[in-house]
């Protein structure tokens, strides 16, 4: 068996706090559209469904959202919207961390936070596939290493790996389909 090169545990540590950090600096529920995902989930989670019946659906911000009798929380507007044309997967698999955090005594938000760190684990899942995708690709190991590195901190997807969104998903996914 081939032994895991000390390089790439040290990426994923970099890549692991850089994460951890930005989650412990980043308010919940403040990131693009954040507040969405959770809420979608939370429907979902309490609901087993994906789309709630005969809800009115319009678009808001370029999405097919749906809106629930109450729009708002914590005035935030369109707070309660639920996504509709987003992967289902994700917010299903979301949806069943979420039903299993809401069986404890956590409130909204820590559900939330802990959802962050779901996201954060998807994220890592993320940047093992690129360095497995980069070691078939690449013939030079360090290019390995430093294509690996590059996209493990890449500011924006660090972002979005520390705020409850599908795009670190999809990389994932992504980069696992090219496997």
């Amino acid at each position: 068996m081939k032994r895991i090169p000390w390089i790439f545990i040290a990426i994923i540590i970099i890549a692991t706090s850089a994460r951890l950090r930005l989650i412990s600096i980043l308010p919940p529920l403040n990131g693009s559209d954040e507040l969405k995902h959770v809420i979608t989930a939370k429907f979902i989670a309490e609901n087993g469904l994906i789309t709630p019946p005969e809800t009115p659906v319009y678009f808001n911000d370029g999405m097919s959202t749906l809106i629930p009798p109450h729009t708002s929380y914590n005035n935030v507007p369109y707070a309660n919207t639920v996504y509709t044309k987003v992967p289902v997967l994700y917010h299903v698999i979301l949806s069943g961390v979420f039903r299993l955090l809401s069986t404890t005594s956590m409130s909204f938000m820590d559900i939330a936070r802990q959802l962050r760190l779901f996201q954060t684990i998807i994220g890592i899942i993320g940047v093992t596939c690129y360095y497995f995708l980069s070691k078939k690709v690449l013939k030079n190991t360090n290019d390995v290493y430093l294509a690996t590195y590059i996209y493990a901190t890449i500011p924006l997807l660090l972002l979005l790996d520390a705020t409850v969104n599908w795009d670190s998903a999809l990389a994932a996914v992504g980069t696992l389909s090219a496997l």
